[in-house]
């Protein structure tokens, strides 16, 4: 019985590392990446339980950008399947003037931004006025029209460049979207992220 009690305790604890480190690690090697955070300055939540009538930030980024500079970028979001009582309240894009759209970005800079290894590329405030009973995936993908058809885009240099994005979290689907999502919001927890089965004789090394 103390065995098992213990055993359940380091499974649950391997989960909880899993899952803390899970978004960071995602992304942390990858050129050019596409991410989506709650959690502005830390870069590691990717998940987030809304409460009815709250309103909450959701921050789209780019991680390790391999040009010196951003002229501009283009990409577009969505949330996959979601209610009508989740919405968006408004949108903010960083080195951008009186921006209203919240959707299908084509943004280019007045004055080219200095790389930074994360950058925020929009700042959106969302709002649910429904408990959200299931988990609903943000995904992004391309802009209509796009400059790199199939995929969201960054562009700077001189002459100008224009690069794609790699999704931090999933693979693109046929149409260039982050299949299932880079992020989730929900009402209910969010899921812990997996762990690798360990082998019997790997646990009992542990007790040794």
């Amino acid at each position: 019985m103390i065995m098992t009690f213990m055993l359940r305790g380091l499974l649950a604890a391997l989960s909880i590392v899993a899952c803390a480190g899970a978004a960071l690690a995602a992304c942390e090697d990858v050129e050019n990446g596409l991410g989506v955070y709650f959690d502005a300055g830390i870069w590691e939540q990717d998940c987030f339980v809304a409460s009815e009538g709250t309103p909450f930030a959701m921050y789209v980024v780019l991680r390790n950008p391999t040009l010196p500079a951003l002229a501009g970028f283009e990409f577009d979001w969505r949330i996959a399947d979601a209610p009508a009582t989740l919405f968006t309240g408004g949108c903010q894009v960083p080195g951008v003037v009186d921006w209203w759209a919240c959707e299908n970005f084509h943004i280019g800079y007045s004055q080219p931004r200095p790389a930074e290894e994360t950058m925020v590329l929009v700042e959106l405030t969302l709002v649910t006025t429904a408990f959200l009973d299931d988990m609903y995936a943000v995904q992004a993908g391309p802009a209509s029209p796009s400059s790199l058809p199939g995929f969201p885009a960054i562009a700077g240099g001189d002459p100008l460049e224009i690069l794609p994005m790699t999704f931090c979290e999933g693979e693109p689907d046929a149409e260039g979207w982050s299949t299932p999502g880079l992020a989730h919001v929900t009402s209910l927890e969010c899921d812990v992220v997996p762990v690798e089965p360990m082998a019997w004789s790997s646990i009992k090394t542990l007790y040794r």
